[in-house]
């Protein structure tokens, strides 16, 4: 069984299935003849929400709880107003235990001239426009206490609205930022290890307008280092993480973006075999 993506896949099945519901009842005469006349409506709805939000996710080690705050704008920026399914995926990340709350599934809301001057079509194919754009707005982009990131190459998407019409598409400017940060988790070991964990953030700029759209940036809230600590106690407890002998270097894909105390690197056997195991942090709900 696919423990993790169950936690997601789930959710997101219990909200077409909702959709569905509302588009039966919305039906006077019952159950249609062509159940097909609701069911492709329903999974072109949310599956729109859902590739779109891929885009509006933050780089980096994201979270399930990154990608609900990502359905969450993407759904806010294709609608005119709330929709049922953003209210349904709150309460479905929450009964999954996804989100401690709904509150933490909120996404922050900007003013119309948040980037006003701001020549959004210069840091298109500029990098270093990219990059003063990333110094000048670090507030913005979550940059604050970060010394070095990386600006990673913008990309433009062209969104429909359930038309075909050039007049309901809008192209809009996905702009994301990285960096590293460290993390010291005491895992019973000789020395306590240090981690390296991505971070990141991205910001969604309607073109034509210059209106904020999204902007993400990855949980580094208290509750995420606590799961990251829960999960490398999973990993040795299954034997995927093993302390490197002392005055090891670790180089190579193995112990890529992991550092260990002195000279030591911790490294991971088999980690791709974790997509497989339980999910630690997350319930599991049918």
């Amino acid at each position: 069984m696919h423990g993790l993506s169950q936690v997601l896949s789930g959710a997101l099945y219990a909200v077409f299935e909702k959709r569905l519901a509302a588009a039966h009842r919305r039906d006077r005469g019952g159950i249609p003849a062509e159940l097909a006349e609701l069911v492709l409506p329903a999974a072109r709805r949310v599956a729109r929400v859902i590739i779109r939000a891929l885009d509006y996710l933050p780089p980096g080690e994201a979270s399930f709880a990154d990608f609900g705050r990502a359905f969450l704008a993407a759904a806010a920026a294709t609608y005119d107003r709330p929709q049922p399914e953003q209210r349904w995926l709150r309460e479905e990340f929450v009964r999954r235990g996804i989100g401690g709350a709904e509150a933490e599934l909120e996404t922050a809301q900007f003013p119309p001239a948040a980037l006003a001057g701001v020549d959004l079509t210069a840091i298109i194919g500029d990098d270093q426009a990219a990059r003063r754009f990333a110094e000048d707005h670090r507030g913005l982009l979550g940059l604050e206490a970060v010394t070095e990131f990386e600006v990673l190459p913008r990309a433009v998407a062209s969104r429909s609205f359930g038309s075909k019409r050039a007049e309901d598409r809008r192209e809009e400017l996905v702009f994301r930022v990285r960096w590293a940060s460290t993390e010291t988790h005491d895992l019973g070991w000789r020395d306590p290890s240090t981690w390296a964990v991505a971070h990141g953030t991205t910001l969604v700029v309607a073109l034509d307008s210059g209106r904020v759209l999204s902007c993400l940036t990855t949980d580094r809230s208290p509750r995420r280092r606590a799961e990251r600590h829960a999960m490398l106690q999973h990993w040795i407890q299954e034997d995927t993480v093993q302390e490197a002998a002392a005055g090891l270097q670790g180089r190579g894909p193995q112990g890529a973006g992991m550092t260990g105390a002195g000279l030591r690197v911790e490294r991971t056997r088999g980690s791709v075999r974790i997509l497989h195991g339980a999910s630690v942090g997350s319930r599991r709900t049918p």
